[in-house]
């Protein structure tokens, strides 16, 4: 599961990097043309917002694998293993549900998007919609992959820094 999940990473970390990049091209575009040349394209201010929303949708579920989002510990740290390891666990199953309800919520909007184009460049809405349900599936595959780690033999829950 790890290698799965590792090249899974590498995946979305490059097509948020190829769409920061064309994000960064696009807006440079947009202020070039409207400043310089007093022409701007129509077109640049529409690509960069959907670049955005995939960027941002895939960036959180990077973080979810990366273990990057904040943790609140309220809890005493003098709380046994298998404590830590039993909330550990509700965390996982929250964060799993919350994920799911991005898959089931945003696969009926993406599908909502087929009816709708966008406005400049008249494309189908639904290829930006899909944005937050492809998220939540690698949200979902991560989220599996740490409980599996968690529950794994040797795993100690004082070495990671999910607990």
């Amino acid at each position: 599961m790890r290698s799965f999940t590792s090249r899974l990473d590498k995946i979305q970390t490059v097509l948020v990097g190829i769409l920061l990049a064309v994000l960064l091209v696009v807006v440079s575009m947009q202020v070039w043309t409207r400043f310089v040349s007093y022409r701007p394209f129509v077109w640049t201010e529409e690509v960069a917002r959907f670049c955005l929303v995939w960027t941002v949708f895939q960036g959180a579920a990077i973080a979810v694998n990366r273990k990057g989002h904040f943790v609140l510990d309220v809890l005493p740290s003098g709380t046994s293993e298998q404590t830590r390891k039993i909330l550990a666990l509700l965390s996982y199953l929250f964060m799993f549900w919350m994920a799911y309800v991005l898959v089931y919520h945003g696969w009926a909007f993406a599908v909502s998007g087929l009816k709708r184009l966008s406005p400049t460049i008249e494309m189908p809405m639904f290829w930006v919609y899909l944005a937050i349900p492809t998220s939540g599936v690698c949200m979902m595959v991560y989220i599996l992959g740490h409980v599996i780690e968690l529950l794994s033999v040797g795993v100690s829950v004082q070495d990671r820094k999910d607990v």
